[in-house]
């Protein structure tokens, strides 16, 4: 970065110098200006030089969020990524389909002895179309079923590529064994497809929950929140029916919200959310970040309410946030370092 501006230094000198060689050179041998040969070079003035570098660099600056831009940066990696596994003789969709258990201890205050072990499996961001089929959802509800989970959260997104397609996610929905809880994301909403999500869900025995709360066991609620950016979200509606010292999971699409929850001190002890996809691309970083870890993704590639938290467990004194990879994609049907995931949650007593 230091080098442009010592440039510009550098050659502003050497005009200023020859500049005024030029003027002493005129004044010392008595010549006029008539016979003064001009310098081969346009004099421009210092403040006008500037001003076209700040232009520069503000073209510059442009250019480059240009090409860095997301979907193009992430396009032209997954392009890359592609062709250097072909070459390998590699298959390409390997670490795309390759779905990743989870298992995640959830350490929880004032939990009851009778919720102790109880197992929770959480998916997200399906995103049925072009490059999530039935076939894949079936492959992940037999990783499900297979895990015996007491119940199933399901944090939205289950729109891809049209909205028509979110009716691919009924048949292998159908067989899921435990009962199943849900709440909507903002692709969900998004091309007026909020009428074929909610005609699908009609289809299935799973509870949808849009600001409201559902009792799964005796001491134990399942809350879900409307999307944060085309929903209707009303915290003080979703929770109105809780009574005091119960524990609420708490089923909320985008991860950011977890920072009202942490502010206002809501009453809820684990927040599933997913819509990151953990950016799909995680590449290894020289140094930690603030939540230690050695992974990096470009912030652009981190959706509105997706920027704050990475990806998987973080607590914040009594209350905890997962933030699920998801199973579909947004933009190439690729990842790298960033398997598809199954979290499957075992709920404990706090020490």
């Amino acid at each position: 970065m230091w080098k442009w501006p010592a440039l510009v230094s550098i050659q502003l000198l050497c005009f200023q110098a020859v500049y005024c060689y030029s003027v002493s050179g005129q004044h010392s041998t008595g010549a006029t200006p008539q016979n003064i040969r001009e310098p081969f070079f346009e004099v421009v003035e210092i403040d006008r030089l500037m001003e076209i570098t700040v232009e520069r660099r503000s073209r510059k600056k442009q250019i480059v969020e240009q090409i860095y831009n997301y979907p193009r940066l992430l396009s032209f990696v997954s392009q890359l990524y592609a062709n250097g596994m072909t070459l390998a003789g590699f298959p390409t969709d390997a670490e795309s389909y390759a779905i990743s258990i989870e298992e995640i201890p959830i350490r929880i205050a004032n939990l009851r002895s009778t919720l102790i072990g109880t197992k929770i499996a959480q998916i997200s961001d399906l995103h049925m179309g072009r490059y999530y089929r039935a076939e894949h959802l079936a492959e992940a509800v037999a990783l499900i079923n297979q895990q015996s989970p007491d119940f199933v959260c399901m944090t939205g997104d289950y729109v891809g590529t049209y909205p028509t397609d979110v009716v691919e996610m009924v048949e292998p929905l159908l067989r899921l064994n435990a009962p199943t809880f849900a709440t909507l994301g903002n692709h969900d909403y998004k091309r007026n497809s909020l009428p074929y999500v909610l005609h699908a869900f009609e289809q299935l025995p799973i509870r949808l929950l849009r600001n409201e709360s559902v009792q799964v066991k005796s001491g134990l609620w399942v809350a879900g929140l409307d999307d944060l950016l085309y929903g209707t979200p009303n915290i003080g509606k979703t929770l109105c029916s809780v009574p005091r010292d119960e524990t609420v999971i708490l089923l909320a699409h985008e991860p950011d919200y977890f920072r009202k929850v942490v502010a206002q001190e809501l009453p809820i002890a684990l927040q599933m959310s997913g819509h990151t996809h953990g950016g799909q691309i995680q590449l290894p970083a020289r140094s930690e970040d603030a939540f230690g870890r050695k992974m990096w993704t470009p912030r652009r590639a981190l959706p509105r309410y997706g920027q704050l938290y990475p990806p998987g467990l973080l607590q914040v004194g009594h209350r905890s946030l997962y933030t699920n990879r998801g199973l579909g994609f947004t933009g190439p049907s690729i990842r790298i370092n960033c398997p598809p995931e199954i979290t499957l949650f075992t709920l404990q007593a706090e020490a």
